[in-house]
């Protein structure tokens, strides 16, 4: 056997016979108080166990006699011992006196038959009256239906065969007790000290009910009905306490009619039946918070949020595009992209006008006509540009020395062909390249292509010297 097991059990024997010595050595103190039992003197049987059971609290025969007067009809008759009729501290008594007699093995239970005569069977007497006792509280909580006993039943006795009986009994006495309260602490306590009530979910319903009544009728503060909302979420009264809060929330944000409170109320309870009636003023000061910040974004976030809003959106819409065109004024990229993304801003011809401009005064210092003239097609210095433009073409084909290299510069630009400085450059590159190469088909190119030129007859000459060449 464990050692330690052994030590437990040798101090449990040692304990036992410490008690049935004490008992069998009281036999006389012990035997004197329950003889007088029997002949129904309870007032010096009571006072005799009771001293017994001031040296020796455990001891098995006075605990019984204990249970005995306290549990015994007739002492209700004595004036004296009225007081004294106690199922509970009969049961106490008792159960003590069970408890200590389940300990003992037969060569012990031998030794404590000897004490009382009249006890032959002392263990089966104890057992006898604790089931008696026992059935005696038990029937008594059933009959009075009393709260406080059955709560100390329940409290004392959770091995009591009765135990689930009586539990019932105190939930039921408990909740029909509190259930007309209409008080909210009372009904959290039996919520609490009853959660395997049946009639839990009914307490629930009367506490939050209470609690809304407690908060409609005394409180109505906004602390108080957050903490309504927080502590009761499946009341059936909960939406009933989100229209209060919805209330006093809107009450709140008048009083304060500041754009912070309107964003606050707008921003936390968008369902609220009350939104519509601040929504005018909650409009009127986001637009003025944002014209306060005078930024781009703040006009975006406006106009992201009250899109159709009248007339202030408009305004916004306006105040930001004004913000923007004088932010990417600068330059030609920067007003490109303010035409690209505020196709509809009422500065957009301004803008388009001021780009076209600036791009012209960039493509004449930088010399990038062509570029200017393909990507604003439709700006008003087009025509300026075009003709800056062919004048630098035809001062270049000044520097063209063979017909085949004027043509080719000019094949991008046909319409110059019959200028008359585009002809008269022709004419002195034919008349040159003639008189380099001094061949007949370049004579000839020459006199069928400048047929005017004061060069005709001269090169009419030089042709005629030369052989016409021969076809192949």
């Amino acid at each position: 056997m464990n050692p330690v097991t052994l030590q437990c059990k040798s101090t449990l024997m040692a304990f036992v016979i410490t008690i049935l010595t004490a008992s069998f050595c009281l036999g006389q103190s012990v035997k004197g108080p329950y003889s007088k039992y029997e002949k129904a003197a309870y007032i010096d049987a009571e006072e005799g166990f009771r001293n017994v059971l001031c040296d020796y609290p455990d001891d098995i025969i006075a605990n019984m006699g204990m249970g005995l007067i306290c549990s015994n009809n007739d002492i209700r008759l004595i004036p004296a011992m009225k007081n004294k009729y106690d199922l509970l501290q009969a049961y106490r008594h008792i159960r003590k006196s069970k408890k200590m007699a389940d300990l003992l093995n037969s060569e012990e239970i031998v030794l404590l038959n000897k004490t009382i005569k009249a006890l032959p069977d002392v263990k089966s007497s104890v057992n006898k009256e604790y089931d008696n006792i026992e059935f005696k509280l038990y029937n008594q909580i059933i009959s009075h239906q009393n709260l406080d006993t059955a709560i100390l039943f329940v409290s004392e006795f959770p091995y009591s065969k009765y135990y689930r009986q009586v539990l019932q009994v105190r939930n039921n006495v408990y909740f029909n007790k509190v259930k007309g309260s209409g008080n909210v602490k009372t009904l959290n306590e039996f919520i609490e000290r009853c959660p395997d009530a049946d009639s839990i979910p009914a307490a629930i319903q009367l506490r939050n009910l209470a609690a809304y009544n407690a908060l409609i009728n005394e409180t109505r503060t906004l602390d108080s009905v957050y903490d309504y909302l927080n502590r009761y979420p499946n009341s059936k009264q909960y939406n009933l306490v989100i229209a209060l809060r919805d209330n006093l929330e809107y009450e709140e944000a008048l009083k304060a009619d500041s754009y912070e409170a309107y964003f606050y109320f707008f921003e936390n309870f968008p369902k609220a039946s009350h939104a519509t009636l601040l929504r005018d003023k909650y409009i009127a000061l986001s637009y003025y918070e944002a014209r306060r910040l005078n930024t781009i974004s703040s006009y975006t976030e406006f106009l992201a949020r009250f899109p159709l809003s009248r007339p202030y959106s408009q305004t916004a819409c306006d105040d930001r595009d004004s913000l923007c065109f004088h932010l990417y004024s600068g330059t030609v990229d920067s007003l490109n992209k303010f035409i690209t993304f505020f196709p509809a801003s009422k500065f957009l011809k301004k803008a388009i006008r001021i780009r076209d401009q600036k791009a012209f005064e960039n493509a004449k210092k930088e010399n990038t006509w062509e570029q200017f003239i393909y990507l604003y097609p439709a700006a008003i210095e087009i025509n300026q540009a075009l003709a800056i433009r062919d004048s630098i073409v035809l001062e270049n084909v000044r520097y063209m020395f063979t017909e085949k290299a004027f043509s080719d510069f000019l094949a991008d630009y046909p319409y110059l062909i019959n200028q008359p400085k585009t002809r008269e450059y022709l004419e002195a590159v034919l008349y040159q390249e003639a008189k380099n190469l001094d061949e007949y088909d370049f004579y000839q190119q020459f006199l069928d292509r400048c047929p005017t030129s004061k060069h005709f007859k001269e090169i009419e000459d030089l042709k005629n010297k030369k052989e016409k060449p021969v076809a192949k």
